[in-house]
């Protein structure tokens, strides 16, 4: 009678005799600038064999979670572009959430994409199916990732290097002013340069740690306008410099002895 209660017991409290325990994967992911039709590929292919895996299991939640600034939108199933809801344009935060009933063999797949911070995990009591889930999502968002980017890299591209850099243009421009050293001119030149980089280009969004967009995620095609303005003042800039150092040195001339003439001592 007491064996009977007590395998009563152990199947009715959490963690009894028949849970089966849960093995988990989890990776933190380089930055990623991408599209949505990238997005979305990957999304179908991890939903495509999770179902293969859990055929016959009941799925619990399938959804996805997108954010543009302030705006959050949260759609069912994994459908990113082929959805009737207005999706914006451009998001910088993504979140897919997938949970199926205890025996199937992948209970859980999370994908948070944002700017700080960009994570995958699959879970289940199949190590096997897991294992080979997790290699296949990882890989494919790695295809599309980049390795500069994130929150750290920004704040050093902020006004630290700024500064950094006025610095280096002040001294070589002393430098060159004085000595007229070529070197000194193309390194205030490049110092210039730089500057002007990092204030007319839009660095927050290209250096985010995640955003996707509808079309064309090229930064040549979307900021063409803005590489356009910065060879302008480039010129504007560098060629004045690049005259100024062609200019002849003004260097005062010392007056030469006439010749026939000594000076005579008595």
């Amino acid at each position: 009678m007491h064996a009977i209660i007590l395998a009563l017991l152990l199947l009715l409290l959490p963690g009894g005799a028949t849970a089966q325990a849960n093995y988990t994967k989890t990776a933190e992911l380089q930055p990623l600038r991408t599209s949505f039709n990238d997005l979305q590929a990957v999304l179908s292919k991890v939903s495509a064999l999770v179902t293969t895996a859990n055929s016959g299991a009941q799925v619990r939640r399938e959804e996805l979670a997108i954010k543009s600034g302030a705006i959050t939108v949260t759609l069912p199933g994994h459908q990113l572009v082929q959805t009737s809801a207005r999706v914006p344009n451009r998001i910088d935060a993504l979140t897919y959430s997938y949970s199926a009933s205890d025996h199937a063999k992948i209970s859980r797949i999370s994908i948070d994409l944002a700017d700080y911070r960009r994570i995958v995990t699959v879970e289940g009591p199949s190590p096997e199916q897991v294992d080979a889930i997790f290699a296949v999502l990882r890989e494919d968002l790695q295809v599309i990732s980049t390795p500069l980017g994130g929150t750290s890299l920004r704040i050093f591209f902020g006004f630290p290097a700024i500064w950094l850099l006025m610095a280096v243009l002040g001294w070589c421009g002393a430098a060159w002013y004085s000595e007229k050293a070529p070197v000194s001119l193309a390194i205030s030149l490049s110092a210039v340069f730089l500057i002007i980089l990092l204030v007319a280009l839009p660095i927050d969004e290209l250096l985010s740690g995640f955003w996707a967009v509808t079309g064309e995620p090229s930064l040549m095609v979307r900021y063409g306008p803005h590489m356009s303005f910065i060879g302008f003042l480039i010129a504007v800039v560098g060629v004045p410099l690049m005259v100024l150092q062609l200019l002849p040195s003004q260097t005062p001339k010392t007056a030469l002895p006439v010749s026939g003439q000594e000076n005579t001592s008595t």
